[in-house]
């Protein structure tokens, strides 16, 4: 019997309403569609389609269905609506189930068809392999280098932080982030620049975007750079002013096998913790 396709499709207006989530808040959805799958027993191929969204022109199609309206799907905040919504359509004997999501899932190992589903949705097109090595910095070997990404706040590029530079910069140092051939990224032009002139680092030409709040194709581009810089690093370090970290950062390390350790900047909880250790 053939598997039930699930789809959670990154667009940018669904049915529903409209989201203020981004590439990596969608590959954590779409981990939790395929949770939701294994709790009701469905034996699926669970899959992320980007094709409606700007960032899907960088990367290669990994779903054959084809989506009249995608503006008719329905995007399902909360566990239990995926739960719903999944079972509604598969005890109705449909075969093709398509959602939206970017709900936060249960922790523990990734499973290898996941990985492997994602990985086929990250494939990236040929102009973007070509826009990737035209910016990669010659000095850094894969796995060799260390990504510290500053997640400073909303707005994203903003020139404007509350984090304090000397605070920041211990904190680098601390985690492990100066030990070595390092890139920075970050939301904040500024923030890069200071710790660049004060720790010396590897820089990239890209510019700071967001995939849902900055949606055009050449900010898609330096994100998805952004994204790749991250999957080839040797780890990462994230320092972030939510105590959730970046999922953009996190689910880019996760799904690729890179160590990652989160650190609050504010320090409002004493958030910090390392995962992803291969």
């Amino acid at each position: 019997m053939a598997k039930t396709l699930v789809v959670n499709v990154f667009t940018l207006k669904y049915h529903n309403m409209a989201i203020y989530n981004g590439l990596g808040d969608f590959i954590r959805g779409t981990w939790s569609v395929q949770q939701a799958c294994n709790t009701l027993g469905i034996d699926a191929d669970v899959r992320l389609d980007m094709r409606y969204h700007p960032c899907g022109a960088w990367v290669e199609d990994n779903v054959d269905c084809k989506i009249d309206d995608p503006a008719q799907i329905v995007y399902c905040q909360h566990r239990e609506d995926i739960i719903s919504h999944i079972n509604k359509l598969h005890s109705n004997g449909i075969s093709i189930i398509l959602l939206g999501t970017a709900n936060v899932c249960d922790d523990g190992p990734l499973s290898e068809q996941f990985i492997d589903n994602i990985c086929k949705a990250l494939r990236p097109r040929r102009k973007l392999a070509e826009a990737f090595l035209t910016v990669y910095p010659k000095n850094l070997k894969p796995h060799d280098y260390i990504v510290v990404h500053l997640r400073c706040g909303d707005p994203v590029g903003s020139t404007t932080t509350a984090i304090q530079l000397e605070d920041a910069v211990a904190k680098i140092k601390l985690g492990g982030g100066a030990d070595g051939n390092t890139v920075f990224l970050s939301d904040s032009t500024d923030m890069v620049e200071k710790l660049t002139a004060r720790l010396g680092s590897t820089t990239l030409p890209t510019k700071p975007a967001h995939s849902f709040r900055s949606p055009t194709e050449e900010s898609m581009r330096d994100v998805w750079i952004d994204f790749f810089v991250i999957a080839n690093a040797r780890k990462v370090l994230c320092l972030s002013v939510y105590p959730h970290g970046s999922s953009f950062s996190e689910w880019a390390s996760k799904v690729h096998g890179v160590p990652y350790k989160l650190v609050d900047l504010l320090a409002r909880h004493g958030n910090e913790h390392e995962s992803y250790s291969m």
